[in-house]
């Protein structure tokens, strides 16, 4: 491809500013000399018509990749509307990595601070979703937990107990049910906007598999705080005073259940006292 006197910094830099270009580089008198003094060209394609060959495969290849990643966006936008999301995201964000499973780790945070996209809450929501699916795959894995490891702790070392949760536990409090909406479109559906509604929601990784289950929403705010390091009867008192219980004791049947489920599942991978 390059000039056998061609510079390699210079190479480098007109493919960087080539690949990233929305437009067609032929389009272009400017890159088309640019072009011509650094690539060689070929007996089929002139050296800007070659540079755009990679032009062409930077997107095709990172736009299908953050399309897959980012399931609910693509549908509510569409594909030219994903596309102008995305140009604008690696405009300001451009590829560190030859890895594309981070591709995508700052899209959602950008489409939350940036017009038009932001004006969008369910949106910016479902991309929070859909990250935390890739964040909870790629999660490290630790030993499951041992039921034998709490089979002798007494009754007064429970309120002083701290969870270790999985790796892989994601938590999100929704404003809009999005559970539902990405489970059609993986059906192969056309789901349409769902109506506002608060949905809480753990994604988190069982064996080799993905899940998400949505809790209510006083559970989801004592595993919260579980996660936060705090100890198990400071954190019913937490979740007991946010919804106006003023006795955290009466919580004990449900946290009781909560914990069965949550070690059930995979999302508890240590107890401490």
């Amino acid at each position: 491809m390059t000039r056998s006197h061609g510079d390699l910094a210079s190479l480098q830099d007109l493919v960087m500013h080539a690949s990233t270009r929305k437009d067609a580089l032929p389009d272009d008198p400017a890159m088309v000399l640019r072009a011509s003094r650094v690539v060689a060209g070929s007996a089929r394609l002139s050296p800007v018509e070659q540079l755009d060959i990679y032009r062409e495969q930077f997107w095709a290849r990172h736009v299908h990749s953050l399309q897959e990643d980012f399931a609910i966006a693509l549908h509510l936008l569409g594909e030219r509307g994903f596309f102008d999301l995305v140009a604008a995201y690696l405009g300001e964000c451009p590829p560190r990595s030859f890895d594309l499973r981070c591709l995508g780790a700052k899209l959602p945070e950008f489409a939350a601070s940036h017009a038009p996209w932001r004006e969008d809450a369910l949106l910016c929501e479902s991309m929070r979703l859909d990250w935390a699916y890739m964040a909870a795959f790629d999660a490290l894995d630790v030993p499951p937990f041992d039921p034998q490891s709490i089979a002798t702790a007494g009754e007064d070392e429970w309120p002083h107990a701290k969870l270790v949760l999985h790796p892989s536990v994601q938590r999100l409090a929704l404003a809009y049910p999005l559970l539902a909406m990405r489970e059609a479109l993986r059906r192969g559906e056309k789901p349409g906007r769902p109506e506002r509604g608060p949905e809480h929601l753990v994604v988190y990784r069982q064996g080799e598999w993905l899940h998400c289950l949505a809790i209510e929403a006083m559970a989801f705010e004592l595993l919260g705080a579980l996660a936060q390091n705090m100890e198990l009867g400071a954190a019913c008192e937490s979740a007991a005073k946010a919804h106006g219980i003023d006795d955290a004791d009466a919580l004990g049947p449900k946290v009781g259940e909560w914990f069965q489920q949550w070690t059930a599942s995979g999302w508890v991978s240590e107890v401490r006292f």
